[in-house]
């Protein structure tokens, strides 16, 4: 659906005056900033469930939802989210 509550096809731009098809692909959220830049966002439980692929055994999946509640992010693209989950675990605990 789009901002006027009407149906968007998959052929449709979510960003008006686009001619670019719109991401329908399962488990990705499209925002306006992400697709004009051609950037995927994922959510903070995509994160979690990567976590290992992404992270390795260095981070486990609670503490990439730590870092997404902490920050009060619930989606970031790749490069962002990465960069976030290693701020909050090298914080300093005072």
């Amino acid at each position: 659906m789009d901002e006027n509550n009407r149906v968007v096809s998959a052929s449709e731009s979510p960003v008006s005056g686009s001619t670019g098809p719109a991401d329908t692909s399962i488990g990705k959220t499209v925002n306006k900033d992400a697709y004009s830049t051609n950037e995927t966002t994922y959510t903070a439980a995509e994160f979690s469930a990567a976590a290992e692929k992404l992270f390795g055994k260095k981070y486990t999946p609670h503490l990439v939802l730590a870092a997404f509640i902490f920050n009060g992010v619930q989606q970031a693209t790749r490069d962002d989210g990465i960069k976030m989950v290693d701020e909050f675990a090298e914080r300093k605990v005072r």
